[in-house]
């Protein structure tokens, strides 16, 4: 039995020529070392009991598949074989299914044919449903289980119709998948075993029908929540399961110009279906179009006009963002623009409690935590005006936005690798992805943004070097990078592979942070890794930038001989740090208000500063106290002192690190921290005696 990650592991050997280390497949599944071994013992095993070799593994070179041609396409063949291939459901997988199944049945269901459906066993099952009555909860509905009589829920059908929306969008996800084929059409047909009596692709049309006569496009996201709302709807009609709603909130509904569109919408349904559609569901297919991502509005002059509260709040929005983050948006018009078509949306969602799940909350969260902190702010705005409540989701797409615009305004240069992105999660994600790519490479040049669905104009067109998508996309004539909504480390890491392959373009310091990361790996445990790495990128801060064919490093630029001090007596971590400022602080480069906030810092987030073991380099941010210039001291300790870090104390050097911006330094500290990285280099650092052999030391050729 091979399942979902086990499946992609052997489809991915199968496309290396070249032994690839366990390491490596770690970080392309996203998953332990560990589990990549228990992985690859159970597909020796499969390999061998369907005819195959097992994989051939070498230490410190890795894994091979080795197969001849013909064997591959054998193996493959296999792989999509229902006789030799079985996809074992993860443990929340499985919960969703059962979930659907109790939710759509109009009768109680039991545990038997619950279990069969699943191929787990009845006391698997029965543990299960404790998790989901609780999921249930959360859309106020209730998990009845009666002895002799089944499983079933009790809630209003509107609760009902938004849990198994839920479920629908995350069954049929199309991240999921394991083909590139990932557009409405796969959509549709991850939809078709749950719907299977209704023709998918006549809803399909109906709502590219009202795309044109709204002068919209819905996001892919907003695209198929519409698609399995109005398969759910004729579904719950055609057993009688009518959605109700207060005379008012028809009334509302019916004054809106989306009205028009679903009655038209309902009609054809209706026609087509052989079905009645009740005016309360014409209501709620209203809610729905007025409630759904947008990513492209044709005529903004009128969208525009719609809202003029809106206006305003988005103002106070954004100066409440400026003063919580200390930054002045230059690029107000577009943040403005952007803001506004995703939040009328939004109000519509909340006034109607309908909220959107955001996938990338936790990632957002911690990326983002001081643009997300600063938008939770902004959002009482939102919701003094227009009578809602912003949850955590909600926000996290607002933080987007912001997001995006923050990384919007960094300095433009030159970039010489043509660029068409896809995106399929809305304007939010694709500009904040965007800004991403810009600012991790220098080269790219981002053509054009668009949907999935519009890929296929972009084909033939000689301006395109490359398609960097966040979903898999049919096969092109152009190389295609599948990438996360957030760029994640896996993701800098191929594409920096990828530009090193091309000729036209040399590339400087390829994946640096994960480089940073590796080095930090290997002296210490990270119990956070993706906050360490995220600060770190916040220090580094676009450090590709910064590329030039000829280095433009010497350590006159920021450090010179006399700010380094060699074996200093220390008697705390406190008079180490004072110690290491000091020829900064002679020299009229910092005052003392810097070094004051360094030590703030240190007392809200503990020893920060201790990087590696034995290496510790305060510093503070870029507006804390004050920096005349932006410079470096170095100071080796007679004997180590302790800093109370958990695991790098204790401390034998102290780089002492001031800046005037974000990137005069980077050149020079990434040069350091190279050096550093050096085991034998250490070992002359804290040796050395003399002022000049340290600064010979670091100023070394790479």
């Amino acid at each position: 039995m091979l399942d979902e990650r086990k499946a992609l592991i052997i489809n991915y050997l199968l496309e290396q020529d070249n032994f690839i280390t366990i390491k490596e497949m770690s970080v392309q599944f996203n998953v332990s070392l560990r589990t990549i071994r228990y992985d690859l013992d159970s597909l020796d095993n499969w390999l061998v009991d369907n005819g195959f070799k097992p994989l051939s593994r070498l230490p410190r070179k890795g894994v091979l598949l080795e197969s001849n041609l013909k064997e591959r396409e054998l193996i493959k063949g296999r792989l999509n074989s229902n006789d030799f291939y079985s996809y074992v459901l993860s443990p929340e997988e499985r919960k969703e299914l059962v979930l659907l199944n109790i939710l759509k049945e109009s009768k109680a269901v039991n545990l038997i044919d619950l279990a069969a459906k699943t191929c787990v066993s009845k006391t698997t099952i029965a543990n299960d449903l404790d998790d989901i009555s609780k999921w249930l909860k959360e859309y106020q509905i209730k998990l009845i289980r009666k002895k002799g009589y089944g499983i079933y829920v009790e809630g209003n059908e509107e609760n009902k119709r938004n849990a198994i929306s839920s479920l629908l969008k995350e069954l049929a996800n199309p991240h999921k998948q394991t083909n590139d084929n990932e557009s409405v059409e796969k959509y549709i047909d991850s939809l078709k075993e749950w719907f299977p009596n209704i023709d998918l692709y006549f809803i399909r049309d109906e709502i590219q029908k009202a795309q044109q006569k709204l002068m919209i496009k819905f996001s892919y996201e907003g695209f198929v929540s519409l698609l399995s709302h109005l398969a759910l709807a004729i579904e719950r009609v055609s057993l009688g399961k009518d959605i109700l709603m207060s005379k008012e909130q028809l009334q509302e509904l019916m004054s809106k110009e989306e009205f028009n569109i679903a009655k038209s919408i309902s009609k054809n349904i209706s026609q087509f279906f052989n079905l009645r559609i009740p005016l309360d569901e014409t209501g709620y297919i209203t809610l729905h179009l007025i409630g759904s991502k947008l990513s492209y509005v044709g005529d903004q002059e009128n969208y525009f006009k719609k809202n003029s509260e809106l206006l305003l709040i988005i103002d106070k929005m954004i100066q409440s963002v400026e003063k919580d983050l200390n930054i002045v948006f230059t690029n107000q018009a577009s943040l403005k623009k952007d803001l506004y078509i995703h939040l009328m949306p939004t109000i519509h969602r909340l006034k109607y409690n309908k909220p959107l799940q955001n996938p990338l909350l936790k990632e957002i969260i911690s990326k983002y935590k001081y643009i997300f902190d600063a938008c939770n702010e902004a959002k009482i705005y939102l919701e003094q005006q227009f009578k809602i409540k912003v949850n955590d989701h909600e926000t996290a797409y607002i933080a987007m936005h912001f997001g995006a615009a923050i990384e919007a305004q960094r300095p433009k240069i030159n970039r010489n690798t043509n660029i068409l992105l896809v995106c399929a999660s809305g304007i939010g994600t694709s500009r904040l992805l965007k800004a991403n790519l810009l600012s991790y490479f220098r080269a790219f040049n981002i053509i054009d943004t668009v949907s999935y669905q519009d890929v296929n104009n972009y084909m033939d067109s000689d301006k395109i070097d490359l398609i960097i998508s966040t979903i898999p996309i049919k096969k092109t004539k152009l190389p295609v990078i599948v990438v996360s909504p957030l760029l994640n480390k896996r993701d800098i890491k191929i594409l920096s592979s990828y530009l090193m392959m091309n000729d036209n373009f040399k590339y400087n310091k390829t994946g640096l942070i994960m480089n940073v990361m590796d080095i930090i790996s290997k002296h210490c445990t990270i119990e956070n890794f993706d906050a360490l790495q995220t600060d770190i990128t916040s220090l580094f801060n676009n450090i590709n930038r910064l590329y030039s064919s000829k280095s433009s490093w010497t350590p006159q630029n920021i450090l010179c001989k006399e700010n380094i001090q060699v074996l200093v007596e220390c008697n705390t971590w406190e008079d180490a740090i004072h110690k290491a400022a000091k020829p900064l602080l002679e020299k009229g480069f910092i005052d003392t208000k810097y070094i004051d906030s360094i030590f703030e810092k240190i007392k809200l987030h503990g020893p920060y500063m201790v990087i590696a073991p034995g290496i510790a380099m305060p510093h503070a941010g870029i507006g804390d106290g004050n920096v005349n210039k932006t410079s470096l001291s170095i100071m080796t300790l007679k004997n180590p002192v302790k800093f109370n870090h958990e695991k790098n104390d204790p401390v034998h050097t102290v780089i002492f690190l001031a800046a005037t911006d974000n990137y005069t330094h980077i050149e020079t500290l990434v040069h350091l921290l190279e050096i550093l990285s050096v085991k034998e280099n250490i070992e002359k650092l804290t040796t050395s005696s003399t002022q000049k052999e340290i600064y010979e030391l670091l100023k070394q050729e790479e």
